[in-house]
């Protein structure tokens, strides 16, 4: 294949007067751009002229970042002295001016809402704004040098950002803190993405390297080859999700991850590489790159993605998403966030579900109940897909995405509104009830097979079967937490802070049948943090819950009944004040 057929330069636009910065590629379309120079103006391009179609004036300090918004509408620029600007792009008026940074803004991306996006400065500050509120409303520190990039995941819920200190970080945004970090790169972090349908993220960098990562253990994957003399400049998954494209000095590269494998590599010849994007629905890669020659100018290029391994082999799944092998797939779909119910700091676990595969034929209805948290987002029903047939082993489970972080309720009590007291995810009027399936094989003349006698005895059971396979998946998450926190007591108070999160109790009953039997971890932090979940407990209709509640509230009033009482009939010092005993007395106040 030559280089003519598989690449080529479409475009060459006059930017600025003076040097460019930064050029993005509009992500709804595929056939805008906005550029950013030293002559502190944004310029809107279209790909089918050479020059900017609007002007857009305000800043008073070199654009170094620019994005447009989800629907090309508006465009955010950072400059280098801190501030953001937003503009209306038909209007070319400047709507909003937010200052919060005392640096240069390097990288910004928009949530999936599209009222939100998220701000990474050499000041080494990340920030999340809220364009109705006009400010500021989240703001996380712990990189050690500037941040090079920012990226929100598919479900809205984290964010991630990569520094020029090597390391990426995984921010919550429900929880407000740091998820987790990764320091295996040995060079500034460049670029960041998630996949598609696959809980797995893919970072490059400077060091010519580029790596995955599983997002439910937060373990690397792998890694690629590294290219010395090349440093990654940017990645994007392949709309299937078959595939990383990495954009390098003087290449493209295409790489799988399980194993690590190389695909193919298009030599390109340009200048400084600004952006690349899929643009949906076609087999086209559409790149932008500053000239090699002059600096005011950047070319536009396009990639025939059919001519490149390993979609040359199947190019029919580059526009068709095909079923593989995934990690339950466990980012939602980005269309799915409803922007005008959504609230970043009331955010309810269960109103982000999952997308579940959908098999050829419908046959068996599955009902997924969410019960939101929050009352800033409204109660709803989602319906899964209805299915006609599942083999047995593909069984997936309908996974909760985990929220690790900190709890949002304080004073040890819990509102029993905020823990379910059935297992989460089944109706028992319905789920454990048999229905009769609408087409059986025993009432047609047909030959009967085994594996749709197996596929018509186990399609009754299927909800039940998710439910037990997402219980599953949730205690291994929590059991990881734990391990990862160091097991003690402190790492009891923060899986239960987990749990509290997750809202289903049949979680919270199997931990407890494990913690009742570890008296070492038994303090009275962890009793008073027991205490409200176990009180929730002893309300649910389920006798195995009660029971479980009963045992647990027996074993802690023989732990701790002794102590607690001699604190609370304890008089207070005739002077001064003991505050470890003021502190003693208040946790026991809860009984």
């Amino acid at each position: 294949m030559s280089l003519k057929t598989r690449a080529h330069r479409i475009n060459e636009l006059s930017a600025h007067t003076g040097g460019v910065n930064c050029v993005r590629i509009g992500r709804l379309s595929g056939k805008v751009m906005v550029s950013g120079g030293e002559d502190k103006k944004v310029n809107v391009y279209t790909t089918d002229k050479a020059y900017a179609v609007k002007t857009l004036l305000g800043h008073t300090s070199p654009v170094e970042s620019v994005i447009f918004d989800k629907t090309e509408s508006s465009v955010v620029a950072g400059s280098a002295g801190g501030t953001i600007k937003i503009w209306d792009i038909l209007e070319g008026k400047l709507t909003r001016t937010l200052a919060g940074h005392n640096n240069s803004v390097s990288c910004l991306d928009f949530h999936t809402s599209g009222d939100f996006f998220a701000s990474g400065s050499q000041d080494t500050v990340l920030k999340v704004w809220d364009i109705r509120k006009k400010g500021c409303i989240q703001t996380y520190k712990g990189h050690t040098k500037g941040i090079q990039v920012v990226k929100f995941s598919p479900d809205g819920r984290w964010v991630a950002s990569g520094g020029e200190d090597c390391v990426v970080k995984i921010w919550d945004l429900t929880a407000g803190k740091q998820l987790q970090e990764f320091r295996l790169h040995e060079g500034p972090i460049s670029s960041i993405a998630f996949h598609p349908d696959e809980f797995l993220m893919g970072t490059g960098s400077y060091d010519g390297t580029c790596q995955f990562w599983d997002l439910e253990t937060f373990q690397l994957v792998s890694s690629t080859e590294t290219t010395e003399l090349s440093k990654v400049k940017d990645i994007c998954f392949s709309p299937d999700g078959r595939a990383l494209l990495a954009a390098y000095s003087d290449s493209i590269k295409s790489w799988g991850w399980e194993p690590s494998r190389h695909y193919d590599t298009v030599p390109i010849s340009w200048g400084r590489f600004c952006d690349m994007f899929i643009t949906e629905g076609t087999d086209q890669l559409v790149s932008c790159s500053l000239s090699p020659d002059d600096d005011s100018k950047f070319h536009l290029w396009l990639f025939a993605l059919p001519r490149i391994k390993p979609f040359s082999d199947f190019p029919d799944m580059l526009i068709e998403n095909k079923d593989q092998d995934s990690r339950n797939s466990k980012f939602i779909k980005k269309d799915s966030v409803d922007s005008e119910n959504f609230n970043m700091q009331n955010v309810d676990p269960s109103s982000f579900q999952p997308p579940v595969k959908k098999p050829e034929t419908p046959k068996v209805p599955l009902t997924v109940l969410s019960q939101p948290q929050s009352s800033n987002i409204p109660e709803k029903i989602e319906k899964v897909e209805k299915v006609e047939k599942v083999e047995r082993v593909e069984v997936k489970p309908v996974v909760k995405l985990i929220d690790y972080g900190k709890s949002t309720f304080s004073g040890g009590s819990i509102p029993s509104s905020q823990l379910k007291t059935r297992p989460l995810g089944l109706d028992p009027a319905h789920d454990f009830l048999i229905q009769p399936s609408t087409k059986s094989l025993f009432t047609e003349n047909l030959p009967i097979d085994a594996n749709l006698l197996a596929d018509e005895l186990l399609s009754p059971h299927l909800v039940l079967c998710s439910v037990l396979n997402m219980r599953l998946t949730n205690l291994k998450a929590i059991r990881t937490s734990w391990a990862n926190k160091g097991g003690d007591s402190k790492a009891v108070l923060e899986v239960l802070d987990s749990i509290q999160q997750i809202g289903d109790p049949s979680v919270l009953v199997d931990f407890l049948q494990v913690l009742m039997l570890k008296d070492d971890l038994l303090t009275l932090d962890v009793c008073v943090s027991l205490l409200p979940l176990v009180y929730q407990l002893c309300k649910s209709p389920y006798e195995a819950f009660r029971l479980a509640s009963v045992n647990a509230t027996c074993k802690l009033i023989k732990s701790f009944g002794p102590l607690i009482k001699t604190i609370r009939e304890t008089s207070p010092p005739a002077r001064g004040v003991d505050l470890m005993a003021e502190e003693r007395n208040e946790k026991c106040s809860i009984w």
